[in-house]
């Protein structure tokens, strides 16, 4: 699965990071893909989704299979509990993991892009400020940071 992500998160991160560094008004051409920190990110995040996913799936698995065994069901019936595992890895699952990993890549090709146009120096929390944004969000609306820094830490809320 990783040798798979791999080649696709680097692609996004390339179109993504041109596209920024287009947006500050520079030659598309000057975002280097190549970095060290270009390369980690896609080799490494690659690996994590194809582990994450991977650990997920054979959670899920186990439990249902254990659950139809403790209910004395026959073959056909874990068959049918497994195929069900199977279907939401490629329906719901999938489109939840495309969708995240597509937002970090182009958040890290981003911030990427911004580094390295050496006319960026920090980053702006925006928010809609509407009964659906959360007071957590609507919080930091407006500030900014250091490119290198981050809004909130893990576990922050």
């Amino acid at each position: 699965m990783r040798l798979a992500i791999a080649p696709i998160i680097y692609a996004l991160i390339v179109e993504t990071g041109k596209d920024a560094t287009e947006d500050l008004n520079l030659d598309p051409s000057m975002f280097n893909p190549t970095t060290p920190d270009v390369m980690n990110y896609y080799q490494q995040r690659s690996q994590k989704i194809a582990e994450d996913v991977n650990a997920e799936t054979e959670k899920q698995l186990r439990a249902t299979l254990s659950q139809g065994v403790d209910n004395d069901e026959s073959d056909d019936q874990l068959q049918a509990r497994v195929e069900i595992v199977m279907g939401a890895a490629l329906t719901y699952r999938a489109d939840r993991i495309a969708r995240t990993e597509v937002t970090r890549a182009q958040g890290f090709a981003d911030v990427e892009a911004w580094q390295q146009s050496g006319i960026v120096t920090g980053k702006e929390w925006y928010t809609v400020n509407d009964e659906k944004t959360c007071p957590n969000c609507r919080a930091l609306d407006g500030r900014i940071i250091s490119l290198d820094s981050d809004f909130y830490s893990l576990g922050t809320w």
